[in-house]
C-alpha cells in the first residue's frame, strides 16, 4: 500500500503534485517556478516577473 503526499506552493497555493510519500500521507510544501522567479527577481531588485501570491498578513511590528 502507497502513501500519497501532496505537494503545494507555499506561497500561492498552487498545486505541485503527487508524489510517493514514503509511508507518510498530507501535505508538504514548496516553491512553484513563478513564485521562485519572483523571488528571485526580488533578491536580484528585478521584479519584472508577477505571480499568484498571497498578501504577507505576519504583524512585522
Amino acid at each position: 500500500m502507497s502513501s500519497v503526499l501532496k505537494s503545494i506552493c507555499a506561497w500561492c497555493q498552487k498545486d505541485l503534485g503527487d508524489k510517493d510519500g514514503e509511508g507518510v500521507e498530507g501535505i508538504s510544501h514548496g516553491i512553484c517556478e513563478d513564485c521562485l522567479q519572483v523571488e528571485l527577481a526580488k533578491e536580484t531588485g528585478t521584479e519584472e516577473h508577477q505571480c499568484n501570491q498571497q498578501p504577507d498578513v505576519r504583524n512585522t511590528a
